[in-house]
């Protein structure tokens, strides 16, 4: 499976909500629940003069 985050916003704590794509029901046959998918980011607590250079110009686009 393939997933697009396109125009989201990925922050600590943020969930994806994939409808259908879960684990099978068990007292529906044929039909799974929500695949949920939480993010747990870790952002550096210190950046050297290149690494803050190189993410100034990422976020210039």
């Amino acid at each position: 499976m393939t997933l697009s985050f396109q125009d989201e916003i990925i922050f600590p704590g943020y969930e994806k909500v994939v409808k259908g794509h879960g684990m099978p029901l068990a007292n529906e046959k044929g039909v799974r629940g929500d695949l949920r998918i939480k993010f747990q980011v870790k952002f550096p607590s210190k950046l050297n003069d290149e690494q803050r250079a190189k993410i100034r110009d990422a976020l210039r686009c």
